[in-house]
């Protein structure tokens, strides 16, 4: 009978995932809770089924499976920012004993009857319960129904939260913009500088168009395809075949790439998955195609890699080089031949940080790697001291420098050079001041198109038509200021170095969240300009990695916001695997409330077709944890008894990743039909089961009279989850 019930289980989460709608489901608000207990610990076990929304996605299946205690617990709890649809709980009795007192509850304990919405029941030795939307039922081993059940009485309404709108525009007006920074348009008097997390919502749209020329219309309009332009949008259809294009207001439709210029396949877009591009200046590329990823892993040696992870051997030219035998840092070509070397500091292209010492007159520094200082190569000097007039600089024990600005044709004044960090270039005679210091002085003056005069470093009131706005006139020659109109809703004014700044598209600020990754293999970081400054639902960060992930669980640290680091998870809360976010690849991540999600895993992602094959939205797909051959012991087992089990030896096998909730498959790698124990008629059987590091074979004897000695079987077994 426990088999009867095993087997009614197991093919639960199948029926579920194949039915799962939302109407007639109990829904839970965003972080709403089922909690419960029963009247004897860790033998009721329960599975919740039902659909939450992932990045817009359903994902029906198991939700959150356990044992219940004498104490009461949270079994589940509904994501953030969402909605969860519960469609059946089953709580079995695993003993041979009646547990009674086992109680459901919503958004409350389960031990108040307040919050009770399948109140403290029995359910018999090895018997199971059930509970809907409609009632719950007690049912015996044999699976029928007994008396004892009732109609759910869930308390409280789910709520579903609400966003306001606003749907008036206001003028912008006496609002201070720093460089790099932007305003967006709201409804209130008085709006400020908005960091990257206010802008995200401008960046999704539903999509129009047919599968192989799909459009979007983006608000703020993007009047350009400019490299770095990211769009996400919901496509109307999936793509039919390669070469679909993509055009944004109206702009020229270009084609639709994925993993660099790779063409697609059929489905990498689909209209379930939102999807995201960015325009390199040539195409766009999809970085979450679902049908076919971008896959890393190891090349065999056989095929002529190296057998290694993280180990490739290339040929260029005429040299072969194993990347594997390199350093840590950035490498290069450097012959005709091809052979790849590790790169010095000469090669390359970003300034190398130089802490310095010394006096007003006279510094010295040290970078990581050294080098001689040669025309054109820079250097981040962080002076000890503010310098008090003309001054040396010596890296790397070469030659000491003159610090020169203006192109050369300056002798640095006091405090140009101040204790923190500036850029210097070697033009091969002197350490050239990157614009830091005292500036030339300016004259001459600029002309408002309301026909006002004003002079360069003063503020000035600027009138175009109906709106005044506070411009600081600083730049280096005199010029109008015009074409500054009043904003219209979500219209961007960007801050700019020029002298006539003018209002901006989306497309103008797409580069702002994007930038090139630190940190470590487990610990992530990133800095944007402007820098986001707070961990805000739908924060999305486009990085170019400087690791690739070694494991499940990497952090992202971003502008080192207080309250980081946060998680990376990938499709919704799914562990990611070795690789996922890679060297090479363009990782995209959106700060879901808790963790940042990677909508573009590199090697598992939420792929939803198979070799070309479509995968329905309502089937639940496993995957092959470990797999491998166990022979099984053959020592006599006495009659109505088991062989006694020991991990990793008899009857068992270690497996680093397998945990209690995997599922093993098995099967003899020959016939078995004439070995002693197995034959038509024999009394052994075999039963698998997982435990953590561990898969196991339970093999019994049910002849209730007789030992019997088993022949030799090995057992062929996979771990899937």
């Amino acid at each position: 009978m426990k088999r009867f019930l095993v087997a009614i289980l197991l093919t639960l989460p199948l029926l579920v995932a194949q039915n799962a709608q939302n109407v007639g489901t109990i829904p839970l608000a965003s972080q709403s809770t089922i909690q419960g207990l029963a009247g004897t610990t860790s033998v009721v076990s329960y599975t919740i089924f039902g659909n939450a929304q992932t990045q817009g996605v359903p994902s029906y299946g198991v939700l959150a499976q356990g044992l219940l205690t004498t104490a009461n617990a949270i079994l589940y709890t509904a994501p953030p920012d969402t909605t969860a649809f519960i469609s059946l709980i089953t709580l079995a009795n695993t003993s041979a004993s009646a547990v009674s007192g086992v109680t459901l509850a919503i958004n409350g304990s389960a031990a108040t009857a307040t919050y009770q919405v399948m109140p403290g029941v029995t359910i018999g030795a090895n018997g199971f319960a059930t509970l809907n939307s409609q009632a719950w039922e007690v049912h015996d081993v044999t699976g029928n129904a007994i008396s004892g059940g009732g109609s759910v009485t869930a308390s409280g309404t789910p709520t579903i939260h609400q966003l306001p709108v606003w749907t008036t525009a206001t003028d912008v007006k006496g609002v201070t913009i720093p460089n790099n920074d932007i305003v967006a348009g709201n409804t209130s008097a008085d709006p400020s500088g908005k960091s990257l997390g206010d802008l995200e919502h401008t960046l999704y749209v539903v999509g129009g168009g047919i599968a192989q020329a799909q459009t979007v219309t983006l608000a703020p309009a993007a009047t350009a395809l400019t490299a770095g332009l990211t769009v996400r949008w919901l496509p109307v259809a999936a793509n039919s075949g390669a070469a679909p294009t993509l055009a944004v207001n109206g702009l020229t439709a270009t084609a639709i790439t994925k993993c660099g210029a790779t063409a697609l396949v059929a489905s990498d877009l689909t209209t379930t998955a939102v999807a995201v591009a960015t325009y390199d200046g040539t195409q766009f590329q999809l970085l979450n195609p679902q049908a076919g990823p971008c896959v890393s892993g190891i090349i065999a040696a056989a095929n002529g890699g190296t057998g290694v992870a993280n180990s490739v051997t290339l040929t260029l030219g005429s040299a072969a080089q194993n990347w594997g035998t390199l350093g840590t840092g950035i490498v290069k070509n450097t012959t005709s031949t091809g052979a790849i070397t590790d790169a010095t500091a000469h090669d390359l292209v970003g300034p190398l940080a130089c802490a310095g010492s010394g006096t007003g007159t006279a510094q010295t520094c040290t970078t990581s790697p050294t080098f001689v200082p040669a025309a054109g190569d820079s250097i981040l000097l962080t002076a000890s001291t503010p310098n008090t007039g003309d001054v040396t600089v010596n890296a790397n024990s070469s030659s000491p420098y003159h610090v020169r600005k203006w192109q050369g044709a300056s002798v640095l004044a006091a405090n140009d050079l101040l204790a923190i960090p500036v850029a210097l270039t070697f033009d091969g005679t002197y350490w050239e001041i990157q614009a830091v210091g005292n500036a030339p002085a300016l004259s001459g003056a600029a002309t408002t198109p309301n026909g006002q005069t004003c002079a360069l470093g003063s503020t000035c009131n600027v009138n175009n038509g109906a709106t005044q706005h506070s411009v600081a006139i600083n730049g280096a020659a005199a010029a109008a200021i015009g074409g500054v109109g009043p904003g219209t809703t979500n219209q961007l004014l960007a801050a700019v170095t020029s002298s006539d700044p003018t209002l901006k598209s989306l497309s103008d600020l797409n580069s702002t969240e994007y930038a090139v990754g630190s940190g470590s293999v487990t610990a992530m970081t990133v800095t944007l300009a402007p820098p986001a400054t707070a961990y805000t639902a739908g924060l999305t960060v486009r990085m170019l990695s400087g690791y690739a992930n070694s494991g499940a669980d990497p952090t992202l640290a971003v502008n080192s916001i207080a309250g980081g680091p946060k998680t990376i998870k990938k499709c919704g809360t799914t562990a990611l695997v070795q690789n996922d976010i890679n060297t090479a690849a363009v990782a995209v991540l959106t700060y879901d409330g808790t963790n940042f999600q990677l909508l573009n895993p590199q090697v598992g992602g939420c792929e939803t077709s198979l070799n070309g094959t479509s995968i329905p939205s309502t089937a639940t797909l496993a995957k092959t944890i470990d797999s491998g051959a166990l022979a099984l012991a053959v020592s006599q087992i006495s009659a109505n008894a088991c062989q006694a089990v020991t991990p990793g030896s008899v009857n068992s096998v270690g497996s680093a990743n397998v945990v209690a909730t995997d599922v093993i498959e098995f099967t003899p790698n020959v016939t078995i039909k004439g070995v002693t124990g197995y034959r038509p008629g024999d009394t052994l059987t075999i039963v698998a089961f997982p435990t953590t590091g561990y898969v196991n074979f339970d093999v019994c004897n049910k002849d209730q009279s007789s030992a019997v000695t088993p022949g030799a079987v090995t057992l062929n077994w996979r771990v899937t989850r």
